[in-house]
């Protein structure tokens, strides 16, 4: 299945070249955030056994930070680490002075397969509903468990993944633990 998913991700990249290219040249932010984000990799720390917590936003990077402070409280804990997918999520890790943190590069094994190496986590913590197919399959690869904290699917993401629920079972399936914020979403992801 994660063969699938490398075919349509490489063909959709293949497609969407011309457009990032294009958009890189004449849009300066763009090109300052695909090259942040790109970079992720390489800003990310070389650790042993860290806990790796991801979130997307700035409300994952909220929930983020409180699980930080609270682990940070507990003597001999892991070295922790955060990485965020949005500026602004990153944004607001540094301004919580949560250290160390970087963008997570695009779900591509290109980039996520060094990442997962350089930090070699002891668990990766997603934050609500990050569920992104190649950090997840490489976690499966490696036997790094993978938690879901304060999970939640909305009804029209359940919506949609009821229509793809074999292909979605199968993405999801690498996440050992789910910590689902409602018992609505913990019934939705049952199902």
């Amino acid at each position: 299945m994660i063969f699938l998913y490398f075919i349509i991700l490489n063909a959709v990249l293949l497609l969407a070249s011309p457009f990032i290219l294009g958009r890189s040249i004449s849009d300066r932010k763009f090109r300052e955030d695909l090259k942040k984000r790109i970079a992720g990799e390489i800003d990310a720390p070389k650790l042993e056994k860290c806990i790796w917590i991801h979130a997307s936003s700035v409300g994952e990077t909220k929930v983020a930070v409180a699980l930080w402070n609270q682990l940070k409280t507990i003597h001999a804990i892991p070295t922790l680490v955060l990485s965020t997918f949005t500026e602004s999520g990153y944004k607001l890790a540094i301004q919580e002075k949560i250290e160390p943190v970087f963008r997570l590069p695009p779900d591509h094994p290109i980039w996520i397969n060094p990442l997962v190496n350089k930090l070699n986590p002891s668990i990766l913590v997603l934050i609500e509903s990050e569920f992104w197919p190649c950090l997840l399959w490489r976690c499966s690869k490696l036997k790094i468990p993978v938690l879901l904290a304060n999970g939640r699917i909305s009804e029209k993401s359940y919506n949609r993944y009821s229509k793809i629920a074999r292909l979605f079972r199968k993405f999801v399936a690498p996440i050992n633990f789910f910590a689902m914020r409602s018992q609505i979403d913990a019934q939705r992801i049952e199902k």
